[in-house]
């Protein structure tokens, strides 16, 4: 990694800066109970993460806002399918679980994230965000405090096209006004970040929260990002 070059540094959104909380399962459950059904959080917590590795998005669905809440429509559904809930009752517990991660009460900002990205922006660091979402993603911003840290945030279903495309992060760099070369990219997958900003030409780090033993491009909290990128001259 050329550290010298590095003006822009961009992030994911969810995985990265902030989590599900408590967790998917237990928010599923608690929206379920409310529309009279009962399930265990760790089954649905099990459910989501095997649905969403699975599935894809319907590329049919040409508006990109539509076709992310197709997909999660399609995740949704497959997680409650051993549930046997009624037809009728589907789309207000979608919606009430749409409506519910659109807001910051269930995202939690990593300890670190805050005093990371103030720290950088001290040393002369241009910061924004790269993700693959939705428009919902500028409420959860505002509401869990992070919004204002940010120059520049560019959202797949805004851009039309998503990561690891090359070409979503072509369109940051014109928004950053940096070439590829200035710019670094932190995310926690390594399919969508981490090939996706090295087939753009950018430099990377895969963020592996919780790792003992990361490698070398790796990191195991954002904090680490403070031992890597000193102030700008």
């Amino acid at each position: 990694m050329n550290i010298n070059t590095i003006s822009s540094v961009t992030f994911d959104a969810a995985g990265t800066l902030f989590f599900p909380y408590p967790s998917v399962g237990e928010i599923y459950a608690d929206i379920l109970k409310r529309h009279g059904i009962t399930a265990a959080p760790h089954v649905l917590e099990s459910a989501f993460q095997e649905t969403f590795q699975t599935l894809s998005k319907d590329e049919t669905v040409l508006d990109p806002e539509e076709r992310e809440k197709d997909f999660w429509r399609q995740v949704v559904a497959k997680i409650l399918l051993p549930t046997h809930i009624k037809k009728n009752q589907f789309e207000p517990i979608f919606s009430d679980m749409w409506e519910t991660f659109s807001h910051g009460d269930h995202w939690k900002v990593y300890p670190e994230a805050i005093e990371t990205l103030t720290t950088l922006i001290a040393r002369g660091y241009q910061t924004g965000i790269l993700s693959n979402w939705d428009s919902r993603l500028h409420t959860v911003l505002k509401e869990t405090g992070l919004k204002n840290l940010f120059s520049i945030v560019i959202i797949s279903s805004e851009a039309g096209i998503e990561k690891p495309d090359p070409g979503i992060f072509a369109f940051a760099e014109d928004k950053l006004g940096h070439n590829a070369s200035a710019c670094l990219h932190v995310g926690d997958s390594h399919h969508h970040d981490i090939v996706g900003a090295r087939s753009a030409g950018w430099q990377s780090i895969h963020l592996r929260y919780g790792s003992t033993s990361p490698s070398n491009g790796e990191i195991s909290h954002l904090g680490e990002l403070l031992n890597i990128l000193p102030a700008k001259n």
